[in-house]
């Protein structure tokens, strides 16, 4: 079923399942909203897979300090977060499958 936004958090983790991930975004929902550590490794791969695949990407970082200075992520480094806008034009695409 599809829904009118996806949201998610978090959720990059192993790059051999980042194309599954993306197939199963758009399945989901026209729009999705993702909260990215962008210190953890595969970010930038995930990014670019955006890119290819959406018909609109963009990010804007946040900020932990106003939460917490000392917010570490799993990784043992401070966390860098972005909340990344993701748009597909379904219409203009193959349907993922």
């Amino acid at each position: 079923p599809r829904v009118a936004l996806a949201i998610g958090a978090d959720i990059i983790y192993e790059p051999h399942l980042f194309r599954a991930l993306m197939d199963t975004i758009k399945r989901s929902s026209a729009r999705a909203i993702l909260i990215q550590n962008v210190a953890r490794a595969g970010t930038e791969q995930f990014r670019a897979l955006c890119k290819d695949e959406c018909s609109h990407f963009s990010s804007a970082a946040v900020s932990m300090d106003e939460f917490d200075s000392s917010f570490p992520a799993s990784d043992g480094t401070i966390g860098r977060y972005e909340v990344w806008d993701l748009r597909f034009d379904l219409g203009s695409q193959p349907q993922c499958t």
